[in-house]
């Protein structure tokens, strides 16, 4: 995209901006995103495209498999949970941060939809997943 192209996307910018005072509560200096902004949402996305920009947040379709991955067979599809400990479930996640991301594992149990455990780590290495599973199976103990 040359130049000339990207300082007319930033003038169309403008031209949107005008006349939107700053937020009413003083909080920012710079003007505020307004809902009637947004009744047109192909125009915003084409200047974000035609400026460079776009969203930080995760893309669509972040789960596809790879080509050859095994599917597994869902294996409680005909369990009936009934009682809190029957079954637990994991599950890991990224958090994104300005300059990287912090990983979250926590532990839930299917019955209750109590967390167990959780755990932060800026590595995704297994020993804070082990960790949090041995406070949870420790829980467990404690309780019983």
């Amino acid at each position: 995209m040359d130049e000339r192209h990207k300082q007319v996307a930033f003038l169309e910018v403008e031209s949107t901006w005008k006349g939107v005072d700053a937020n009413p509560a003083g909080m920012c200096e710079t003007p505020c995103l307004t809902r009637d902004m947004f009744d047109v949402p192909h125009v915003f996305q084409r200047l974000m495209r035609i400026m460079g920009i776009e969203a930080i947040s995760p893309k669509r379709r972040t789960t596809r498999p790879a080509v050859g991955h095994r599917i597994y067979p869902y294996l409680l599809r005909n369990l009936s949970i009934e009682r809190a400990d029957k079954v637990w479930s994991t599950d890991i996640t990224y958090i994104p941060l300005r300059h990287g991301f912090l990983y979250l594992v926590a532990i839930m149990d299917w019955y209750s939809r109590y967390i167990l455990s959780w755990r932060l780590s800026n590595t995704l290495e297994g020993s804070f997943c082990l960790e949090a599973l041995d406070d949870a199976l420790s829980e467990l103990e404690n309780h019983n």
